[in-house]
């Protein structure tokens, strides 16, 4: 008897997006807008996360050698049990046995309350920019196109403590500034789109983000240069390239480019750049 190897195929069939306009896509738009809003609805909002860290402060133990404030299990079981009253439930997915476990622990087996804090603010913060960007992908595939990216930075720009005061004439182009940025790191093969969970991880977004914390007095304008995404360091950048496009036709040719950091650029390095 002769026994044959049967090899099956898996064919994989394109997917057909629906026309615009078309009751499937009205249907599958509705139905993103409707799983999204739940996303968002169980999100913690400013005065839940206020509430979250009160409730920290008021049942932690101060270290007495180091002066810092920690938590053991049974006292991040007790604040679980008070913001679960003061918030509701969707506070209680940060207070699972694993999360504890993530944090580094002293010899008395206590957890740095703002460690903990700090990753709850970050996971809230990355699961909206989440919700936004995946508004923002009118296609739904997983990518944000430039104006798509522009779009979500300046939704982005009011909410930022060090961007707010922007001045309204520059905000177009700081948008298509900091996009050339996080499509320069998250496109490395210029398709002209980015991958939205390649955004989310890269530390583009990281560094963005920190311009949610008020600047400290006025001493910090040295501090605020060093974040690429500060007004500081766009408004230079863009002062740099219109300087440097002697045509003032909004592209650098090999010859401008040539000009930028007194010449240190090599013409290999100009050549690859242009291509």
């Amino acid at each position: 008897m002769r026994v044959g190897l049967h090899l099956q195929t898996k064919v994989k069939v394109p997917t057909v997006k629906p026309e615009d306009g078309s009751i499937s896509h009205t249907v599958q738009r509705l139905a993103k807008y409707r799983f999204l809003k739940k996303q968002s609805d169980i999100l913690l909002n400013a005065d839940d996360l206020d509430s979250l860290w009160l409730c920290l402060r008021e049942n932690c133990l101060v270290d007495e050698i180091t002066g810092s404030v920690k938590v053991n299990y049974e006292d991040f079981c007790q604040i679980a049990s008070l913001c679960t009253e003061q918030i509701g439930p969707k506070c209680r997915r940060f207070f699972s046995p694993s999360n504890f476990m993530k944090f580094e622990k002293d010899e008395s087996g206590r957890i740095a309350i703002l460690s903990f804090y700090l990753y709850v603010m970050r996971t809230v913060s990355l699961t909206q920019a989440r919700i936004d960007m995946s508004e923002l992908d009118e296609d739904s595939d997983g990518f944000l196109q430039p104006y798509e990216m522009e779009a979500y930075i300046r939704g982005l720009i009011p909410n930022l403590a060090q961007l707010c005061d922007m001045p309204a004439e520059f905000v177009q182009m700081y948008c298509h500034i900091a996009t050339h940025k996080f499509f320069f790191f998250c496109d490395p093969s210029r398709r002209g789109k980015a991958c939205i969970k390649k955004i989310l991880l890269s530390n583009c977004l990281q560094e963005l983000m920190e311009l949610h914390q008020e600047s400290e007095v006025e001493a910090a304008d040295t501090e605020q240069t060093e974040n690429w995404f500060s007004l500081a360091s766009t408004q230079r950048i863009c002062d740099m390239f219109i300087d440097l496009d002697k045509d003032a036709n909004g592209t650098l040719s090999e010859e401008e480019l040539q000009g930028y950091a007194d010449g240190t650029l090599t013409e290999i390095f100009i050549q690859r750049g242009n291509r």
